[in-house]
This record gives structure tokens, sequence and C-alpha cells, in this order.
């Protein structure tokens, strides 16, 4: 039970404005017990509670949301999650896209500092050669990366490597230290931020359960074909180089590989000739799940274009002008200009492998000379960007380089000193 007195007591704390009777108008209200009476209920002229008829109640009520409110509410927040998520999304890659660019960066640093200290660039792998005729025998030696490191502020691990005589699979090791080859096998494992690209998704080693061959995203690129990249290849692989009838062979080993970054190569700024080093392509990035292991030569290079493209039909690269490989039919011309042939093959950028197109990468290696076995090259130069993979020039300039790029003008910005038209792709 409640009394008036309560009552106006309560409505007065909680900000009501209540005029105060008079002192004889309460004093009569007492006396006539009006203040024990319950609040609720209607009463008569002389005092007594009406049955059946409900008083006005003077507790504040308040009110909850309806079943439709509240879907309102829910369907209006989920509406702002589905436009922000995208928002956050692409934020989220613009600032990998960034990473992977500064990645790049340093690494044109550090070649260009390697430059600076040789007067050359590093090879894409340390060859071994015929003693008397300087021609490659085997492609096993230490990657440009392991080459880098001293310029990548890790100095203290290219130390402790044999990079004169060693190799970085110490199977075939016979001639460094214990230590040397522990300090190579640690390398092999050792996985470089550096050398990883955020929006990579795959795995960064060929073996992630035992952490075992770190992988690299970054590789060289060293011919615009295999046929142009077989002149600094293992002796004796399955696609030995091809020299036209009376052709000297010294002069096409000068020209091929004809991409900035080979096996055995030796190339300075002066080697661009025509080309210039900023319309050259040195490196690109890649996201092979388990060839690349960054210590191996071998697997640290890459060639640029496809020699079989299979929605094209029997095709392959062969002789053109300038002792240089491009397309059968190929007249010079690019893009619109190019025969309709032209303009239907696509680079390595494009192709998804993801799917199995093609079922695996044209390259030279023969996976079974590889330790451990059975990683054949099944990616070309590819990203987890959308749209784009990201490539360093041999000035040390990085650009992110469209997917659909015209086959014909990637061609032109592989070859070092092809003296081919570039100044589309800048714009001008």
């Amino acid at each position: 039970m409640q009394s008036y007195g309560n009552w106006w007591n309560r409505l007065s704390d909680k900000g009501f404005r209540v005029s105060m009777p008079n002192r004889a108008t309460l004093r009569n209200k007492k006396q006539e017990g009006l203040f024990n009476r319950p609040v609720g209920f209607s009463y008569g002229e002389a005092g007594e509670r009406l049955p059946g008829r409900k008083g006005r109640t003077f507790q504040p009520t308040f009110h909850g949301f309806t079943l439709v409110e509240l879907l309102v509410v829910i369907a209006i927040i989920g509406l702002l999650i589905a436009l922000l998520l995208p928002a956050i999304q692409a934020a989220r890659e613009s600032a990998r896209r960034a990473t992977c660019i500064n990645n790049l960066k340093q690494l044109g640093l550090a070649f260009h500092n390697f430059h600076d200290a040789f007067k050359r660039f590093p090879p894409a792998s340390d060859v071994e050669r015929d003693p008397g005729s300087g021609q490659i025998q085997k492609v096993r030696g230490w990657s440009f990366l392991v080459h880098l490191l001293p310029y990548m502020e890790q100095a203290s691990l290219a130390e402790k490597l044999n990079l004169k005589t060693g190799f970085p699979d110490i199977n075939i090791d016979t001639v460094s230290t214990p230590a040397q080859k522990s300090a190579a096998q640690l390398a092999r494992d050792t996985q470089l931020g550096e050398l990883v690209c955020p929006s990579n998704p795959n795995p960064t080693y060929y073996d992630p359960q035992a952490k075992q061959g770190a992988l690299t995203n970054y590789k060289a690129l060293g011919a615009t074909h295999i046929e142009s990249l077989s002149y600094a290849w293992d002796a004796g692989t399955q696609r030995p180089p091809k020299y036209p009838a009376g052709a000297d062979q010294n002069q096409w080993r000068r020209i091929h590989p004809d991409g900035a970054l080979f096996p055995g190569g030796r190339i300075t700024l002066a080697g661009f000739g025509k080309d210039g080093a900023s319309h050259t392509l040195l490196c690109a990035e890649t996201i092979d799940p388990q060839y690349g292991i960054w210590t191996y030569g071998r697997e640290c290079v890459l060639v640029g274009l496809p020699s079989q493209l299979p929605h094209v039909g029997n095709w392959s690269a062969v002789l053109f002008q300038n002792a240089y490989y491009a397309p059968m039919n190929y007249d010079g011309e690019c893009e619109d200009d190019a025969p309709e042939v032209i303009r239907l093959m696509r680079t390595y950028l494009s192709f998804d492998f993801a799917l199995g197109e093609p079922s695996f990468y044209q390259h030279l290696e023969d996976s079974s000379s590889l330790q451990p076995t059975g990683r054949p090259a099944r990616y070309g130069a590819s990203a987890g960007h959308p749209g784009v993979v990201n490539h360093l020039m041999a000035d040390g300039a990085v650009h992110s380089i469209r997917k659909n790029i015209d086959f014909c003008l990637y061609m032109f910005l592989l070859t070092r000193n092809g003296g081919d038209p570039t100044g589309e792709f800048f714009g001008n």
C-alpha cells in the first residue's frame, strides 16, 4: 500500500512540479483518512472505493523495443557492416601491397650497393663452368639473394657461409667445413621477412610442418622464354640452346639469356644498352608454394613468357629478327597492331596457377636433381594482389604491372638490350 503522502514525495523526488497545499487542507485530509488510501483506485464523494474502476497510476511507465523495431535496428547495423567490410579489406590489402613494394625497393638498393662494390650485378645463380670452353655445366650454386645479404643488414649470416667454393645443398658440398654446412642448412630453413610478400596466400616453407626450406616471393627474371634461358642452364638439359645455321655461338651466348638477371650473369649498368635500366625488368614476385628455396640459385630465376599456350593451339617460341625469341608470326607490333594470334596470347601474370592453368610452369628444371626431390616449379610471375604483380626495375624503381598487360609489351620490358619501345608502359 502507498499513501498519498508517499506518492507526493516520490513525485517531488523525480522532478514533477506539484503545488504545495496549505496546512489547513492537509490537516483536514489527514483527519478524513485520505492519506491512507491506496493508490491506483477511484473513490466516491464519501471516500468509498469504487469497485471495478481502475484509477490513474502516477508511477512513470517505460516501454521497450517492439520486435519490428529491433529487427530494423539489426538490419541497419548489418547494412553498415556490409558497407564497411570491403573498405577495411581494401585498406588492409593496400597496406600489404605497400609492404611488398617496400621489400622490392630494399632489394633494389641492395642490388645497386652490390654494383657499387663489384661494378656488376650478382648472377641469379652461381654456376659451374667447363674450364676449357667456359660453358655452363651445372646450375646449383648460391642465389643472388645470398650475395645480397651483406647489403640487407644480414652480413653476420653471410659470413658463416662458404660462398666461394661451397653449395647451398649440403648433400653435394664436399669442400665446406662442418660448421659451414651447418650454417648453410640453417640459412636454408631461416625465413627472412623481407623476402616474403604479406599478400602471399601460400605456405612460405616447402615443408610447412617441419619449417624446412624457406621460400622467397621475389625471383630474378632471367629471360623472355625458356629457349633463351637454356643458354645459361645445365649442359645436357632436355632443352639445349638452339643456334641457327652458321651462327657464331659465342656471339649468341652474349645475347642469351636476354633478361637482366640469369645464372652465371655478370651484367653491368652499361649492359642494358638502348633499353636502359629504367626500362628493363630485374625481379618479379611469385607465390609458388613449393619451388623457390631462397638460397638455391636455380630455384630463384624465372622466365616471363610461356612457350606453349593451350588456348592458342600448337605454338612455340621461334627465332625472330635480331637473334631474339618471339612468338610465331610476330611482326614487331604490339597490342592492336599485332596479328590476332598475338593478341590472344597472355603472359604468366594472367595465369591462374592455383587452378592448374597451365598444369605446371614451363621451366628447364629437372626435379630429380633437387634436394629434396619432387618439387617442380609450378608458378611463374604471380601475386596475391588483386589485378597487379609488383616488379623491380634494373634502376631500382618498383612498378605494379597489371596482370593483363600486353604480351609483346611485357616481352619488350624483359629484354635488356633489345632496342624495343616501352614508352607506352610508362605513359609516354
